[in-house]
């Protein structure tokens, strides 16, 4: 067996898939807690993507001179101050 095939292979072993070709029993908790893992890491990555975006549109608004003439600019600043900061965690750390 090609080694790509034995890894997929030990990976349903280890997920309890039922396979036809492997006769591998299915064990759903773990496919779902897999579907769920993976479901949670891309709501965390477009949660980050948003944060970053929004970081962005902050910083050019301070680079161009504009945060000063929008209301609520100082918690703006102080926000992104806080993001910046060495130590801050993000919610996928």
């Amino acid at each position: 067996m090609a080694p790509a095939t034995t890894e997929v292979i030990t990976h349903l072993k280890l997920l309890g898939l039922k396979d036809h070709v492997t006769g591998l029993t299915v064990v759903p908790e773990k496919l779902h807690q897999s579907e769920t893992d993976l479901s949670l890491a891309i709501q965390c990555l477009e949660h980050e993507k948003h944060i970053q975006q929004t970081l962005g549109m902050i910083k050019k608004l301070v680079d161009d001179d504009l945060l000063p003439l929008i209301e609520g600019a100082t918690t703006a600043k102080a926000v992104l101050d806080i993001l910046k900061a060495p130590g801050h965690r993000s919610c996928c750390t």
